[in-house]
């Protein structure tokens, strides 16, 4: 099966634009991948048993439209034929009344093909359809966001995390993206102090989750917004607590340098070094100067 690199963002200092509609996408319940008898062809190839992370099946989305959420779950296996097309969709478990509409929007997704050693292979892929995927309110959410109505953008991101919270049984990434970017909002609205609390939960469920890559996040946003409410001394122990992770990372993987990691690094420290220049902190701000500018 093809692999590939799931992609990082750039993060503006106030507002911390995220990639959103990858957000959104990437924040769906654990895909699991196994091949199935194909259609006879010459570029077709039959493959074993297999099992891919949600992250080799999200890269190969080229569209999708959300089916709306069903209570309080369903599971559907979704046949995907070697050009990238959905055939086949049928309800494992959960309500069939709640599974119609679910079904006829996963029939319209599209992929790119799935190969093995370079032939085309036709896949089946298990996926949970709760609250994970988006829901009016986050949609509203993500809409006026993207025009710069903060005020109605807060209101219906209220409205998707108090939604999430209220049925997730266990931390899920899509219950992280959801309070991540009502904390965007709510600094791009200008109030930091509730932005810290929702980046906070944020940082709660990435600490469950175990998950570097979302910690790196919550680390920094919630140095941001520790640092425009006015908890100097949080916020650089949080963006010490990312550079940590992403020094970490990158002597781990020396690959990591094609990627966004490195200069994800220099951004956290040129942000820290700042803080520090205002707290009269000189020495140590140029310190990190000199390591971002060595990054770079």
């Amino acid at each position: 099966m093809s692999k590939t690199h799931s992609s990082r963002s750039k993060y503006a200092f106030l507002c911390l634009l995220l990639p959103l509609i990858a957000t959104a996408t990437q924040a769906r319940e654990q895909f699991n991948t196994q091949a199935l008898p194909p259609s006879p062809s010459k570029s077709v190839i039959e493959t074993a048993l297999m099992t891919v992370p949600s992250s080799v099946a999200f890269s190969h989305m080229i569209s999708h439209d959300d089916p709306p959420s069903a209570s309080p779950s369903v599971k559907l296996a979704v046949t995907i034929d070697p050009g990238g097309t959905v055939s086949r969709v049928s309800l494992i478990q959960g309500d069939p009344a709640s599974a119609s509409a679910a079904q006829q929007a996963v029939h319209t997704w599209r992929y790119k093909p799935f190969t093995v050693d370079g032939k085309l292979v036709r896949v089946r892929i298990i996926v949970d359809v709760p609250f994970s995927m988006r829901d009016a309110n986050q949609n509203d959410c993500l809409a006026a966001y993207e025009v710069r109505q903060y005020s109605s953008a807060a209101a219906a991101c209220k409205d998707a995390a108090a939604a999430i919270d209220e049925v997730a049984t266990k931390p899920s990434e899509e219950q992280f993206r959801i309070h991540d970017l009502y904390g965007q909002v709510l600094l791009a609205d200008q109030d930091p102090p509730n932005a810290l609390g929702q980046f906070k939960k944020g940082l709660a469920l990435a600490r469950r989750l175990k998950n570097r890559g979302l910690l790196t996040i919550a680390y920094r946003h919630t140095a941001t917004a520790s640092d425009l409410a006015g908890f100097s001394s949080d916020a650089l122990k949080y963006y010490g607590s990312a550079e940590l992770i992403l020094r970490e990372d990158l002597d781990e993987s020396p690959e990591a340098r094609q990627d966004m990691s490195d200069r994800t690094l220099a951004h956290v420290l040129r942000q820290h070094a700042a803080l520090l220049s205002r707290l009269g902190r000189a020495h140590e701000a140029e310190r990190l100067k000199h390591e971002a500018a060595s990054i770079d």
